[in-house]
C-alpha cells in the first residue's frame, strides 16, 4: 500500500512562514534537538535557509507575473502578448506646424527645399527642438513672404514637421540565420517612419513592415520593428519560414527614417524661430500658431495593457452600447482633454460631447436632418468621420461640443499671521484658475467642494478657507463642463 502524501503548505512563501515550517519539524525530524534559542547555530541555520527561500519565492512570483498580461511590468513581455494578436506598440508621432518665412523682395522666387531644418530658439539650459520642412516652398517675385488672404491666413506657407530624417543608415549584413535582429543606429525612433531596404547582390529592395510573421511564408520579404522604452529602434527579420531570412550580402541592409517625435514638440505658436542653416534672402521664419497636428509620446506599458484590450474587445468596432466608450478611448488625437458619450436607443443615435484644447465653442443642434461637418473646425469633422467609420450602418454618430457651465465662488480666507493678504489672495486666485482650467475638468463631473478647500488649503500662508456657494451651483449638467465665473475673494488674519 502506498505511503500517504505528506501535508505540503504551498501558501508559506515567506521568511517568518518557512522558519516556522522549519521549526515544527524538529520536533518530527530530531525529537532530540529541544533548543529554540535565537543565537542557537541550528536556529541561526534555520532562519538563513528560510532568509533564501524567502528571496527565491519573490523571484518565482516576479517571473510568475511576467507570463500574464495582467501582472506583466517588463516591456518585453507586455509586447509579447500584443505582438502575438498583431497589435503592436503605438508609435510616437511628430507634431506639424505651419510655417511662415519672410524674404527681402527680390526680382526672382525664393525658393525655401523641402528638408530645410529650423529649430525652437536656443536656452540656456534647454536644448533646440528641430523640426524639418515637408515640402519646397516657393515665395513669387516681389513677395516678402507674409502675406495674407482675406480671412486672415498666410498666402505662402509650409508644412514644419519635428525631428529628423535619417537617410541610408547601414545597418550591416545579414548572417542568414533565424529571426536575426539590427539596431538602427541613431535614437528615438519614429516606428511608423521606417523603412528597410535589403541588397541581397541585384540591388536594394524595400521589404514590407509587419506586426508579427504569423501570416508570413518563407519567401515574404518583411521585417518587424521594436522601439524601446529609451527609443532604440530594434530591426528583425523572419526565420525562413514564417518570414525571409536576408540573403548575405556585404552592408546589405540600409535603413531610413525619422527621429524624434512626441509631446515634446508640441510647442505654442512663435516658438519655431531660428535657421539652422542661413538661406540667402530668408530674413526670419516663425510659427503663427499652434501644431496643426500634436505629437503624441510612445506608448507606456500601461497604455499597452488598456489600449490592446479595448482594441480586443472591439476589434475597433463599436456594435453594442459598451463598446462606444472603448472605441473613443482610442481615438489618437492627442487635443482631445475629455468627452462623455449619450446612447439613445431608440432613436439609434449616439451623442459625443467632447471638449478639446483650445478650441472655440461650436454652437450645434444635437441631433439634426441637416447636421453639416463640413462647416465644423478639423478636430469635431475628424472624430465624428473616426466614429461614423467604426460604427454600425444604422447608428447616427453627433460630436458637439460640451457646453461651458460658470460656477461662481464666493470665498472667504484667513491667512496666517505672518503672510501678507495680497500675496495669499494672489496664491488663492492662482489654484482656483488651476482648478477649473481646461485640461483639469471632466464633462459632467460635479465641483466637489471638499477636494477645492483641500486644494486651496495646502496653499502657503492660508490657514482657514470657507466657501459660500449654494450646493445647486456645484451640480455640473451630464452635456456640460464647469468653469468659473464671478470670483470673490476676501482674506483677512494677516499682515496688511
Amino acid at each position: 500500500m502506498r505511503n500517504q502524501t505528506p501535508f505540503l503548505d504551498y501558501a508559506t512563501k515567506d521568511y517568518l512562514g518557512y522558519r516556522q515550517l522549519m521549526i515544527d519539524q524538529i520536533p518530527i525530524k530530531m525529537p532530540e534537538y529541544t533548543e529554540r534559542s535565537e543565537s542557537d547555530a541550528g536556529i541561526s541555520i534555520i532562519e538563513l535557509l528560510s532568509y533564501g527561500l524567502d528571496v527565491t519565492s519573490f523571484n518565482i512570483d516576479i517571473i510568475a507575473n511576467e507570463a500574464f498580461l495582467y501582472t506583466a511590468r517588463e516591456i518585453e513581455n507586455v509586447l509579447k502578448w500584443t505582438n502575438s494578436f498583431g497589435d503592436p506598440r503605438r508609435s510616437s508621432s511628430s507634431a506639424v506646424f505651419q510655417q511662415v518665412f519672410e524674404v527681402q523682395k527680390s526680382a526672382s522666387p525664393i525658393y525655401i527645399p523641402r528638408g530645410t531644418k529650423i529649430r525652437t530658439a536656443t536656452a540656456m539650459n534647454e536644448l533646440p527642438i528641430v523640426f524639418e520642412t515637408t515640402d519646397d516652398l516657393e515665395i513669387p517675385a516681389g513677395m516678402v513672404g507674409n502675406e495674407q488672404n482675406p480671412d486672415g491666413t498666410y498666402k505662402y506657407f509650409v508644412d514644419v514637421i519635428e525631428g529628423v530624417s535619417v537617410y541610408d543608415d547601414v545597418l550591416g549584413t545579414s548572417n542568414a540565420v533565424q529571426s536575426q535582429t539590427f539596431r538602427l543606429s541613431y535614437t528615438p525612433v519614429i516606428a511608423d517612419s521606417v523603412r528597410i531596404f535589403v541588397n541581397e547582390g541585384s540591388g536594394a529592395n524595400e521589404w514590407r513592415r509587419v506586426p508579427n510573421f504569423l501570416e508570413s511564408t518563407a519567401d515574404s520579404q518583411v521585417f518587424s520593428i521594436n522601439i524601446e522604452t529609451n527609443g532604440i529602434g530594434i530591426l528583425q527579420f523572419g526565420n525562413g519560414n514564417s518570414g525571409k531570412i536576408p540573403t548575405p550580402f556585404l552592408n546589405g541592409i540600409s535603413a531610413t527614417y525619422r527621429t524624434g517625435g512626441g509631446t515634446i514638440g508640441n510647442v505654442g505658436a512663435y516658438k519655431i524661430v531660428e535657421m539652422q542653416s542661413p538661406i540667402a534672402g530668408v530674413i526670419k521664419t516663425y510659427n503663427p500658431s499652434g501644431p496643426k497636428i500634436a505629437g503624441r509620446d510612445l506608448e507606456t506599458v500601461q497604455e499597452i495593457k488598456d489600449n490592446f484590450l479595448r482594441r480586443l474587445r472591439t476589434n475597433e468596432r463599436a456594435v453594442t452600447k459598451f463598446d462606444f466608450p472603448n472605441v473613443m478611448m482610442l481615438y489618437p488625437n492627442q487635443e482631445m482633454i475629455d468627452a462623455k458619450i449619450q446612447l439613445d436607443e431608440a432613436e439609434n443615435t449616439v451623442i459625443v460631447y467632447v471638449l478639446f484644447k483650445n478650441m472655440p465653442q461650436e454652437e450645434f443642434p444635437y441631433w439634426p436632418m441637416d447636421f453639416d461637418y463640413t462647416k465644423m473646425a478639423e478636430p469635431y469633422r475628424g472624430l465624428n468621420e473616426y466614429l461614423a467609420h467604426r460604427s454600425m450602418v444604422n447608428i447616427h454618430t453627433y460630436v458637439v461640443t460640451a457646453k461651458r457651465q460658470p460656477v461662481d465662488l464666493t470665498l472667504s480666507v484667513t491667512a496666517q499671521a505672518n503672510y501678507r493678504n495680497e500675496d495669499v489672495r494672489n496664491r488663492v486666485y492662482a489654484a482656483i484658475a488651476d482648478y477649473f482650467a481646461e485640461e483639469n475638468v471632466k464633462i459632467g463631473h460635479p465641483v466637489i467642494m471638499s477636494d477645492l478647500i483641500c486644494a486651496l488649503q495646502d496653499l502657503e500662508g492660508v490657514y482657514l478657507v470657507h466657501i459660500q456657494t449654494l450646493q445647486d451651483s456645484l451640480i455640473i449638467a451630464d452635456d456640460s463642463y464647469a468653469t468659473l465665473g464671478t470670483l470673490n475673494v476676501t482674506v483677512d488674519g494677516g499682515l496688511a
